[in-house]
Protein backbone atom coordinates (compact mmCIF):
# COMPACT_ATOMS: atom_id res chain seq x y z
CA UNK A 1 0.00 0.00 0.00
CA UNK A 2 1.15 3.51 -0.74
CA UNK A 3 -0.33 6.14 1.54
CA UNK A 4 1.06 9.45 0.42
CA UNK A 5 1.63 12.12 3.05
CA UNK A 6 2.71 15.46 1.75
CA UNK A 7 1.79 19.07 1.28
CA UNK A 8 -0.87 19.54 -1.40
CA UNK A 9 1.55 21.22 -3.78
CA UNK A 10 4.99 20.18 -2.64
CA UNK A 11 7.03 17.32 -1.28
CA UNK A 12 8.33 19.45 1.57
CA UNK A 13 7.88 18.97 5.32
CA UNK A 14 4.80 20.21 7.19
CA UNK A 15 4.46 23.97 7.27
CA UNK A 16 5.26 25.35 10.74
CA UNK A 17 2.40 26.76 12.80
CA UNK A 18 1.57 30.38 12.17
CA UNK A 19 2.34 32.77 15.06
CA UNK A 20 -1.30 33.25 15.95
CA UNK A 21 -1.72 29.48 16.29
CA UNK A 22 0.99 29.12 18.93
CA UNK A 23 -0.74 28.13 22.18
CA UNK A 24 -0.31 25.63 24.97
CA UNK A 25 -2.62 23.31 23.07
CA UNK A 26 -2.60 22.03 19.50
CA UNK A 27 -5.30 22.28 16.84
CA UNK A 28 -5.45 19.53 14.21
CA UNK A 29 -8.12 19.74 11.50
CA UNK A 30 -9.26 17.17 8.94
CA UNK A 31 -10.99 17.92 5.64
CA UNK A 32 -12.19 15.61 2.89
CA UNK A 33 -15.12 14.02 1.14
CA UNK A 34 -17.90 12.25 3.03
CA UNK A 35 -17.12 8.63 3.82
CA UNK A 36 -13.34 8.99 3.67
CA UNK A 37 -12.94 8.05 7.33
CA UNK A 38 -12.19 11.42 8.95
CA UNK A 39 -14.29 10.77 12.04
CA UNK A 40 -12.69 7.36 12.56
CA UNK A 41 -9.22 8.85 12.10
CA UNK A 42 -10.07 11.52 14.68
CA UNK A 43 -11.27 8.94 17.23
CA UNK A 44 -8.21 6.73 16.81
CA UNK A 45 -5.86 9.72 16.84
CA UNK A 46 -7.43 10.97 20.07
CA UNK A 47 -6.95 7.54 21.66
CA UNK A 48 -3.30 7.47 20.61
CA UNK A 49 -2.55 10.96 21.92
CA UNK A 50 -4.32 10.32 25.22
CA UNK A 51 -1.89 7.50 25.92
CA UNK A 52 0.83 10.19 26.17
CA UNK A 53 -1.09 11.90 28.97
CA UNK A 54 -2.52 14.71 26.87
CA UNK A 55 -6.10 15.90 27.16
CA UNK A 56 -7.69 15.56 23.72
CA UNK A 57 -11.09 16.75 22.53
CA UNK A 58 -12.73 16.02 19.18
CA UNK A 59 -14.57 19.09 17.97
CA UNK A 60 -16.85 19.99 15.08
CA UNK A 61 -19.87 22.28 14.66
CA UNK A 62 -22.29 20.00 16.51
CA UNK A 63 -19.86 19.13 19.28
CA UNK A 64 -19.12 22.82 19.86
CA UNK A 65 -22.87 23.45 19.88
CA UNK A 66 -23.12 20.96 22.75
CA UNK A 67 -19.93 22.18 24.42
CA UNK A 68 -19.26 23.72 27.79
CA UNK A 69 -19.29 27.37 26.65
CA UNK A 70 -22.93 28.53 26.89
CA UNK A 71 -22.40 31.71 24.87
CA UNK A 72 -20.80 29.86 21.95
CA UNK A 73 -23.31 27.02 22.19
CA UNK A 74 -26.22 29.46 22.11
CA UNK A 75 -25.01 31.23 18.98
CA UNK A 76 -24.17 27.99 17.19
CA UNK A 77 -27.56 26.53 18.02
CA UNK A 78 -29.38 29.43 16.35
CA UNK A 79 -27.00 29.42 13.37
CA UNK A 80 -27.51 25.66 12.94
CA UNK A 81 -31.29 25.97 12.97
CA UNK A 82 -31.18 28.89 10.54
CA UNK A 83 -28.86 27.06 8.14
CA UNK A 84 -31.02 23.92 8.27
CA UNK A 85 -34.25 25.83 7.74
CA UNK A 86 -32.72 27.72 4.81
CA UNK A 87 -31.95 24.44 3.03
CA UNK A 88 -35.62 23.47 3.09
CA UNK A 89 -37.29 26.90 3.00
CA UNK A 90 -38.27 26.62 -0.68
CA UNK A 91 -37.91 22.88 -1.13
CA UNK A 92 -40.77 20.96 -2.71
CA UNK A 93 -41.16 17.46 -1.22
CA UNK A 94 -41.45 14.48 -3.56
CA UNK A 95 -44.40 13.28 -1.47
CA UNK A 96 -47.16 15.93 -1.46
CA UNK A 97 -48.35 14.61 1.89
CA UNK A 98 -45.07 15.54 3.56
CA UNK A 99 -45.62 18.57 5.77
CA UNK A 100 -42.34 20.46 5.52
CA UNK A 101 -43.98 23.62 6.81
CA UNK A 102 -44.82 21.96 10.11
CA UNK A 103 -41.23 20.76 10.54
CA UNK A 104 -39.82 24.17 9.64
CA UNK A 105 -42.19 25.90 12.07
CA UNK A 106 -40.98 23.96 15.10
CA UNK A 107 -39.70 26.10 17.96
CA UNK A 108 -35.96 26.48 18.31
CA UNK A 109 -35.15 23.96 20.99
CA UNK A 110 -31.56 22.80 21.33
CA UNK A 111 -32.71 19.47 22.73
CA UNK A 112 -34.77 18.83 19.59
CA UNK A 113 -32.31 19.97 16.92
CA UNK A 114 -31.08 16.48 16.07
CA UNK A 115 -34.66 15.22 15.93
CA UNK A 116 -35.72 18.06 13.65
CA UNK A 117 -32.71 17.53 11.39
CA UNK A 118 -33.36 13.79 11.13
CA UNK A 119 -37.01 14.38 10.24
CA UNK A 120 -36.17 16.94 7.57
CA UNK A 121 -33.44 14.73 6.07
CA UNK A 122 -35.99 11.90 5.83
CA UNK A 123 -38.20 13.96 3.47
CA UNK A 124 -37.22 13.32 -0.18
CA UNK A 125 -36.98 16.58 -2.13
CA UNK A 126 -38.31 16.84 -5.67
CA UNK A 127 -36.94 20.30 -6.40
CA UNK A 128 -35.45 23.27 -4.62
CA UNK A 129 -34.35 26.87 -5.08
CA UNK A 130 -30.73 28.06 -5.08
CA UNK A 131 -30.92 31.29 -3.09
CA UNK A 132 -31.83 29.76 0.30
CA UNK A 133 -28.99 27.25 -0.10
CA UNK A 134 -26.62 30.11 -0.80
CA UNK A 135 -27.76 31.79 2.41
CA UNK A 136 -27.10 28.51 4.23
CA UNK A 137 -23.51 28.61 2.90
CA UNK A 138 -23.06 32.08 4.38
CA UNK A 139 -24.45 30.89 7.71
CA UNK A 140 -21.94 28.04 7.76
CA UNK A 141 -19.15 30.63 7.47
CA UNK A 142 -20.64 32.48 10.46
CA UNK A 143 -20.80 29.20 12.36
CA UNK A 144 -17.14 28.59 11.58
CA UNK A 145 -16.15 31.73 13.50
CA UNK A 146 -17.98 30.54 16.59
CA UNK A 147 -16.59 27.02 16.37
CA UNK A 148 -13.16 28.66 16.30
CA UNK A 149 -14.06 30.65 19.43
CA UNK A 150 -14.73 27.37 21.21
CA UNK A 151 -11.55 25.81 19.82
CA UNK A 152 -9.46 28.72 21.07
CA UNK A 153 -10.94 28.42 24.57
CA UNK A 154 -9.87 24.78 24.66
CA UNK A 155 -6.40 25.57 23.32
CA UNK A 156 -5.91 28.12 26.10
CA UNK A 157 -6.64 25.30 28.53
CA UNK A 158 -3.83 23.24 26.98
CA UNK A 159 -6.14 20.79 25.20
CA UNK A 160 -5.22 19.05 21.95
CA UNK A 161 -8.17 19.74 19.66
CA UNK A 162 -8.97 17.43 16.74
CA UNK A 163 -11.54 18.90 14.35
CA UNK A 164 -12.92 15.98 12.36
CA UNK A 165 -15.03 18.12 10.02
CA UNK A 166 -13.46 21.47 9.15
CA UNK A 167 -16.30 23.94 8.55
CA UNK A 168 -15.27 24.97 5.03
CA UNK A 169 -16.75 21.70 3.80
CA UNK A 170 -20.29 22.65 4.83
CA UNK A 171 -20.12 26.07 3.19
CA UNK A 172 -18.74 24.34 0.08
CA UNK A 173 -21.56 21.82 -0.18
CA UNK A 174 -24.26 24.45 0.20
CA UNK A 175 -22.60 26.57 -2.50
CA UNK A 176 -22.34 23.55 -4.80
CA UNK A 177 -26.06 22.88 -4.29
CA UNK A 178 -26.85 26.50 -5.18
CA UNK A 179 -24.76 26.16 -8.35
CA UNK A 180 -26.41 22.85 -9.21
CA UNK A 181 -29.80 24.57 -9.08
CA UNK A 182 -28.84 27.65 -11.12
CA UNK A 183 -27.73 28.29 -14.66
CA UNK A 184 -24.01 28.86 -15.28
CA UNK A 185 -23.42 32.59 -15.69
CA UNK A 186 -26.56 33.50 -13.75
CA UNK A 187 -26.29 35.94 -10.82
CA UNK A 188 -26.88 33.18 -8.25
CA UNK A 189 -24.33 30.85 -9.87
CA UNK A 190 -21.73 33.62 -9.88
CA UNK A 191 -22.63 34.61 -6.32
CA UNK A 192 -22.05 31.01 -5.18
CA UNK A 193 -18.57 31.14 -6.69
CA UNK A 194 -17.84 34.38 -4.85
CA UNK A 195 -19.16 32.96 -1.56
CA UNK A 196 -16.80 30.01 -1.98
CA UNK A 197 -13.85 32.30 -2.63
CA UNK A 198 -14.74 34.30 0.47
CA UNK A 199 -15.12 31.13 2.56
CA UNK A 200 -11.78 29.81 1.38
CA UNK A 201 -10.09 33.09 2.26
CA UNK A 202 -11.72 33.49 5.67
CA UNK A 203 -11.24 29.91 6.83
CA UNK A 204 -7.55 30.23 5.97
CA UNK A 205 -6.90 33.73 7.29
CA UNK A 206 -8.85 33.58 10.55
CA UNK A 207 -9.82 29.98 11.29
CA UNK A 208 -6.73 28.00 10.38
CA UNK A 209 -5.56 25.12 12.58
CA UNK A 210 -2.01 24.48 13.69
CA UNK A 211 -1.89 21.54 11.28
CA UNK A 212 -4.42 20.77 8.57
CA UNK A 213 -4.80 17.51 6.65
CA UNK A 214 -6.71 16.87 3.47
CA UNK A 215 -7.90 13.25 3.66
CA UNK A 216 -8.15 12.47 -0.04
CA UNK A 217 -9.68 9.42 -1.67
CA UNK A 218 -11.71 8.33 -4.67
CA UNK A 219 -15.44 8.89 -4.00
CA UNK A 220 -16.13 5.40 -5.34
CA UNK A 221 -13.96 3.96 -2.57
CA UNK A 222 -15.75 6.08 0.02
CA UNK A 223 -19.10 4.81 -1.26
CA UNK A 224 -17.89 1.20 -1.10
CA UNK A 225 -16.51 1.62 2.42
CA UNK A 226 -19.85 3.04 3.51
CA UNK A 227 -21.70 0.10 2.01
CA UNK A 228 -19.39 -2.30 3.87
CA UNK A 229 -20.19 -0.68 7.22
CA UNK A 230 -23.89 -0.17 6.51
CA UNK A 231 -23.61 3.60 6.97
CA UNK A 232 -26.48 5.52 5.36
CA UNK A 233 -25.85 8.48 3.06
CA UNK A 234 -27.81 11.62 3.92
CA UNK A 235 -29.26 14.15 1.45
CA UNK A 236 -26.61 16.71 2.43
CA UNK A 237 -23.90 14.27 1.38
CA UNK A 238 -25.33 14.11 -2.12
CA UNK A 239 -27.40 16.33 -4.39
CA UNK A 240 -30.50 15.05 -2.61
CA UNK A 241 -31.50 18.60 -1.67
CA UNK A 242 -31.47 19.41 -5.40
CA UNK A 243 -33.90 16.59 -6.16
CA UNK A 244 -31.32 13.95 -7.15
CA UNK A 245 -31.00 10.63 -5.37
CA UNK A 246 -29.07 7.40 -5.24
CA UNK A 247 -25.41 6.51 -5.47
CA UNK A 248 -24.95 8.61 -8.60
CA UNK A 249 -26.05 11.69 -6.67
CA UNK A 250 -23.57 10.96 -3.86
CA UNK A 251 -20.73 10.42 -6.31
CA UNK A 252 -21.57 13.62 -8.21
CA UNK A 253 -21.46 15.72 -5.03
CA UNK A 254 -18.22 14.18 -3.81
CA UNK A 255 -16.57 14.46 -7.24
CA UNK A 256 -17.42 18.18 -7.19
CA UNK A 257 -16.08 18.57 -3.64
CA UNK A 258 -12.78 16.86 -4.35
CA UNK A 259 -11.21 19.49 -6.66
CA UNK A 260 -12.41 22.24 -4.34
CA UNK A 261 -10.61 20.52 -1.45
CA UNK A 262 -7.53 20.14 -3.64
CA UNK A 263 -7.53 23.85 -4.43
CA UNK A 264 -8.06 24.82 -0.79
CA UNK A 265 -5.35 22.44 0.45
CA UNK A 266 -2.88 23.82 -2.07
CA UNK A 267 -3.70 27.43 -1.16
CA UNK A 268 -3.61 26.77 2.59
CA UNK A 269 -0.56 24.48 2.33
CA UNK A 270 -2.35 21.69 4.13
CA UNK A 271 -0.86 18.22 3.97
CA UNK A 272 -2.49 15.61 1.76
CA UNK A 273 -3.02 12.08 2.98
CA UNK A 274 -4.19 9.88 0.12
CA UNK A 275 -6.18 6.78 1.06
CA UNK A 276 -5.91 3.88 -1.35
CA UNK A 277 -7.86 0.80 -2.40
CA UNK A 278 -6.95 -1.39 0.57
CA UNK A 279 -8.97 -2.37 3.66
CA UNK A 280 -10.06 0.82 5.32
CA UNK A 281 -8.57 -0.24 8.65
CA UNK A 282 -5.11 -0.11 7.04
CA UNK A 283 -5.75 3.39 5.70
CA UNK A 284 -6.96 4.59 9.09
CA UNK A 285 -4.03 3.10 11.02
CA UNK A 286 -1.41 4.61 8.69
CA UNK A 287 -3.10 8.01 8.63
CA UNK A 288 -3.27 8.07 12.43
CA UNK A 289 0.42 7.22 12.75
CA UNK A 290 1.45 9.97 10.35
CA UNK A 291 -0.64 12.66 12.06
CA UNK A 292 0.37 11.43 15.51
CA UNK A 293 4.05 11.80 14.59
CA UNK A 294 3.49 15.43 13.55
CA UNK A 295 1.53 16.12 16.74
CA UNK A 296 4.11 14.59 19.06
CA UNK A 297 6.96 16.47 17.37
CA UNK A 298 5.05 19.73 17.79
CA UNK A 299 4.23 19.06 21.43
CA UNK A 300 7.82 18.09 22.19
CA UNK A 301 9.11 21.31 20.60
CA UNK A 302 6.59 23.31 22.61
CA UNK A 303 7.64 21.55 25.83
CA UNK A 304 11.31 22.13 25.12
CA UNK A 305 10.68 25.80 24.41
CA UNK A 306 9.28 26.22 27.90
Amino acid sequence: MELRHRDADSQGPPSPPEPHATTEGLHIALMGIDGAGKSTIAVELAKALRTTGREVEIINFKRAMAGADPAVAGVLFHVAFAALRAQYAEAVPADPLSDLDALLARDDDSAKFAQTEDRLRAVPVERNAPRPLLSSAVLEIVGGFWVQAYVESRLRAGVVVVNDSFGYKHALKNALLAQRLSEPGSPVHDAARRVLETARSLFHALLRPTYGYWIDTDPRLALRWRAETGEVTTPFESYGLAGESGDASFLAMQEDCRPAFREAAREWRWQRIALDDVPQQENIARAVRLIEQDALRHLERARAAH
